[in-house]
């Protein structure tokens, strides 16, 4: 992903480099052909944790689960808890959604 030079150290509103790193990742995934992307928001304390789950929905990804909640069936849990290294709320995006719905605040104007 080519990032125009008049967008370089521009201010990207509420999500900055935050956005530029995300959606380079994406286009990283895109090449290795990967449709989906999986991310945990974690849950280290809820004010947050609230925050951290509306950023990612804004990007463009959904709720899936809450991961070490207990709700789960324990070898569910013992997964998570290996794959993901903490507790927070599991969600999920199709890669090609979150590039289209952000592929503008990098157009030069």
């Amino acid at each position: 992903m080519r990032v125009p030079r008049t967008a370089r150290g521009r201010s990207q509103g509420a999500f900055g480099t935050g956005l530029l790193l995300g959606c380079y990742s994406l286009c990283r995934l895109r090449e290795k052909g990967c449709e989906t992307a999986e991310l945990l928001a974690i849950n280290d304390n809820p004010y947050q944790y609230d925050k951290l789950v509306r950023y990612y929905e804004r990007m463009g990804f959904g709720k899936v689960r809450e991961v070490g909640s207990g709700e789960s069936p324990w070898l569910v849990e013992l997964g998570d808890q290996l794959v993901w290294g903490g507790t927070g709320m599991l969600m999920r995006a199709r890669v090609d959604d979150v590039i289209e719905k952000w592929a503008r605040s990098f157009r030069e104007k």
